[in-house]
């Protein structure tokens, strides 16, 4: 497993194999995978403590990663 695409894994652990496949041959998919990887630092980052006063970015960086993940799980179901 690599960075790029440990944080689906640790969500998603049944479809590792299809998830390493789609990220080197899926642009679409690589792209999708690259802006959840981005937003989940971001929240990461923020319950961190380190910008406590984000707390409405905080929101809606969740539903932008969950909307991102259920589209690659949509993906990964049918394949």
């Amino acid at each position: 497993m690599t960075i790029g695409h440990d944080r689906l894994v640790k969500e998603l652990p049944e479809f590792e194999s299809k998830i390493c496949e789609l990220k080197e041959c899926d642009p679409s998919f690589a792209k999708l995978l690259n802006d959840y990887n981005k937003l989940e630092s971001k929240i990461a980052s923020i319950h961190s403590g380190l910008h406590p006063e984000l707390d409405n970015l905080l929101v809606e960086l969740k539903k932008r990663s969950l909307t991102l993940k259920d589209r690659m799980y949509i993906v990964l179901k049918n394949t």
